[in-house]
């Protein structure tokens, strides 16, 4: 037994704690009696259902709760209340040191309270969660998570103890239970107190070692027990387990208390410092000085603080219009291009301005302000002078509240954007910032000092031995070319896309996949994946953590993929999205986008996806409409097909499924896969729109045939309500306008009494849709083909 490798791994916070039963076999309840475990618990339930009859040893303790559950229900939460809530005078002062130690999580198969305890006595620093009453939005980065895996005492009568009750859990698993079964895959792991028994932990154990053909390669990982039978014993060892012969007790004293003194000031509660939603210009300045600068900007890549302070990120005569304009600004600028074209270097460039003239400047992108609720990103713009943020796009219609804290708060706020997404989000029409910077093609002196820079840092690669005008001609012969594109072509001599796609076909297997899921995540949300979630997605991959550790570490050192943080990223977003374009055509996604969907849908929570930035990205990449760009027709049905066994009890999945069919393919199976969603959530308004979607266009195309205009008719006059409805979708609105539209313009015409009443109608629903979905570009245009067909059309009673 590594003895010093335990310690260690504790210390640098890489070890999973997983407690059980023995674990808290020390604590005692108000009576003064220990916490019963196993057969003790038993004997305690055993007279809820038997009375005085003797206790029959055979019995399991999963029985006995289950019949005391149906048969005595109250008298069986009075008996666990008892039981299961610790007296706080009784808990040993070790238990308070134990969840000091930086644990990457905890997660107990307890039930009892002692948890809660502690955490009040530890203020701020631990955040309980039960998987009962919580999902994954409760996870909090800035605290130690303590997970009760069976539930709480206060949970009853929902926590685990009968076998359907394990079962269950292994049948429909909760988004928090899958993260647990990540955790012990990937992490190194502690159990202790736990004989292994619980079903659920052991199937999945069973299971891993089941599907192993070759040595186990998952982290080391330690059994803490006194005893454990030699099947099990064998098996562990297979799951790269070691044993220690321990207690609780006897393991703290020798591994946990002589560490107590090493314990890092920022393991203790009070000096714990919320993690905020930005970095600080002067600490990202700080780090940057004892960084090893690679130069990969002049190739192409996303530019960091680095790349501007060493001179690699040349300064444009557009930067220095900018610098002018914000040195006069009083509330709000926002900088405009397309993707690449150096809007992320402006800022950055502003930002280190800035900070040498004294001010305190907070830089926010999508990493930053990952773990943060958008409550938390609004107070912490308080404390500072600017704020620069990165891809402002995200946070889309919340961008305007963003804008008003900070003029409540007299924060000055300088954000980039693509110029598409200012378009479409209509800050254009709000004309919500004081200035509006937009950057346009290079100019003869950029493109000289971009030559110069190259020179100096010995990356001219084929412009090299070129006369100076030749050089320029290589940066200025597309003027609409973004920066990347420029930079790459011109010091390779080759087309921008034939670069990328030559270094994606030299990728294979795991190479390949794992370098898909980066560009595709990129791509979708700008979301950075951890060194932890590509060793995740490559197993549901079937790929072993060795296969993906090689890989990895093969992609790193080639600069394929970068580290910043401990994230993983494509070079830039330009290279991620011109990478994604490449296997769309040679036709290598649907295997990777379905194993992409099942890892996202893994780690969000089933009930309300959209709560976690995982749940945002498994519900935009199931959208039909996605899905047929990533991957196309015949694509769309073969990813559907691979996730349908994990995603079937989602009604939203056929919703999808349904409505991909709809817009792309059969018309059958999109009655059955529409159908099918219905049957799940009868109510639902989106269902239900996309029901009477297919109905109204199928109807229309046979409307020549007797009785399918007033059919047509009669389906819209069913959206009407839902359309009209307080809280319908703009999808009812959009299919209701353009359907109305559709009939009063086709021949022959309704009636007149009918085309006055559809006209109204239609009227009446513009006007809702106007009030409502102003932001919505689909609706905007129907609205304005509807409208114009109003003006210039009178019916004539």
């Amino acid at each position: 037994m590594n003895k010093e490798l335990l310690i260690k791994k504790i210390m640098s916070g890489e070890v999973v704690l997983i407690t059980g039963a023995g674990f808290s076999a020390d604590l005692k309840d108000f009576y003064g009696d220990h916490l019963p475990i196993g057969t003790s618990l038993a004997k305690e339930i055993w007279p809820l259902v038997f009375g005085s009859e003797p206790f029959d040893d055979s019995t399991s303790l999963s029985e006995i709760f289950q019949l005391a559950l149906d048969e005595s229900k109250i008298g069986l939460k009075e008996q666990l209340d008892k039981i299961f809530h610790v007296d706080p005078n009784s808990l040993p002062q070790r238990f308070n040191i134990w969840y000091q130690f930086p644990w990457k999580a905890v997660y107990t198969l307890n039930v009892d309270d002692s948890t809660d305890i502690i955490a009040n006595q530890l203020a701020d620093h631990m955040n309980i969660i039960s998987t009962f009453s919580d999902s994954l939005a409760n996870l909090k980065s800035n605290r130690l998570n303590v997970i009760h895996l069976n539930g709480r005492i206060d949970d009853f009568p929902n926590v685990t103890f009968t076998v359907d009750d394990f079962n269950d859990r292994m049948l429909n698993d909760s988004a928090i239970y899958s993260q647990f079964i990540t955790d012990i895959s990937t992490n190194h792991v502690l159990v202790i107190g736990s004989k292994l028994e619980e079903p659920p932990l052991w199937y999945h154990l069973r299971k891993r070692e089941i599907q192993s053909h070759r040595k186990e390669m998952r982290p080391k990982s330690w059994y803490v027990s006194p005893n454990i039978n030699i099947t099990k014993r064998k098996t562990l060892q297979k799951l790269n387990f070691e044993f220690i012969d321990d207690n609780e007790e006897e393991f703290y004293e020798e591994y946990l208390h002589p560490n107590i003194i090493n314990l890092r000031p920022e393991h203790y509660p009070e000096n714990q410092v919320k993690k905020l939603p930005y970095s600080l210009v002067n600490e990202l300045l700080e780090e940057s000085r004892t960084k090893e600068s690679f130069k990969d900007f002049l190739l192409g890549n996303a530019p960091t603080i680095l790349d501007v302070t060493r001179g690699y990120a040349v300064e444009f005569d557009q930067d220095k219009d900018l610098i002018i304009k914000i040195q006069r600004m009083q509330t709000s600028a926002i900088i405009l291009g397309t993707a690449g074209s150096g809007k992320t270097t402006s800022l950055l460039r502003i930002a280190v301005l800035l900070h040498a003239e004294g001010y305190k400047i907070g830089w926010m992108d999508s990493e930053t302000s990952e773990h943060s609720s958008f409550g938390e990103i609004l107070d912490s713009l308080k404390e500072l002078d600017f704020i620069l943020i990165d891809d402002f796009d995200r946070f889309s219609e919340q961008g305007e509240q963003i804008l008003n804290r900070c003029k409540e708060y007299d924060t000055k706020i300088i954000v980039a954007m693509r110029h598409h997404r200012y378009i479409g989000l209509e800050y254009e029409r709000k004309q919500l910032f004081e200035i509006k910077h937009i950057l346009h093609e290079l100019s003869p002196d950029d493109a000289s000092n971009l030559i110069k820079a190259l020179a100096a840092a010995h990356r001219l690669g084929a412009l090299e031995g070129r006369s100076h005008q030749e050089q320029l001609k290589s940066f200025l012969r597309d003027s609409d070319r973004q920066l990347i594109v420029c930079l790459k072509e011109a010091v390779s001599g080759r087309k921008f896309d034939d670069i990328i796609a030559d270094e994606c076909e030299e990728l294979r297997n795991v190479d390949e996949f794992i370098y898909i899921f980066v560009c595709l995540s990129m791509t979708l949300d700008g979301y950075l994946p951890s060194r932890d979630e590509i060793f995740t997605v490559g197993a549901m991959a079937e790929y072993t953590p060795e296969e993906v550790d090689s890989s990895l570490k093969k992609l790193l050192k080639s600069r394929i993929l970068i580290m910043q943080n401990f994230k993983i990223l494509a070079r830039h977003r330009v290279i991620s999205e011109s990478s994604i374009r490449y296997y769309k055509s040679a036709g290598k996604l649907p295997k990777a986008v379905s194993t992409i969907i099942k890892f996202f849908y893994s780690k969000s929570d089933p009930i309300d996806p959209g709560s976690s930035k995982h749940g945002r990205l498994y519900i935009r990449l199931i959208k039909h409409d996605t899905i047929q760009n990533l991957v196309g027709t015949v694509g769309g049905r073969e990813v559907y097909s691979n996730v349908e066994e994990i995603l079937s009890p989602q009604s939203h999945f056929w919703l999808q499924r349904g409505s991909f069919e709809t817009s792309y393919g059969d018309y059958h199976k999109a009655n059955t896969f529409l159908n099918q969603a219905a049957g799940k959530s009868p109510e639902d308004i989106q269902i239900k729109t996309a029901k009477y979607y297919l109905s109204l266009i199928q109807s229309f195309q046979n409307r020549k045939k007797l009785g399918e205009t007033e059919n047509c008719l009669s389906i819209l006059s069913e959206l009407l309500p839902i359309a009209m409805e307080a809280h319908n979708s703009p999808h009812s609105c959009e299919v209701f306008i353009d359907f109305s539209l559709k009939l009063l313009k086709s021949k022959p015409p309704l009636e007149v009494a009918e085309r006055i009443r559809l006209k109204d109608n239609m009227e009446s629903v513009i006007q809702r849709a106007k009030y409502k979905y102003s932001g919505n570009p689909k609706i905007a245009d129907k609205v304005f083909d509807a409208e114009k067909w109003i003006l210039n059309n009178s019916i004539i009673v």
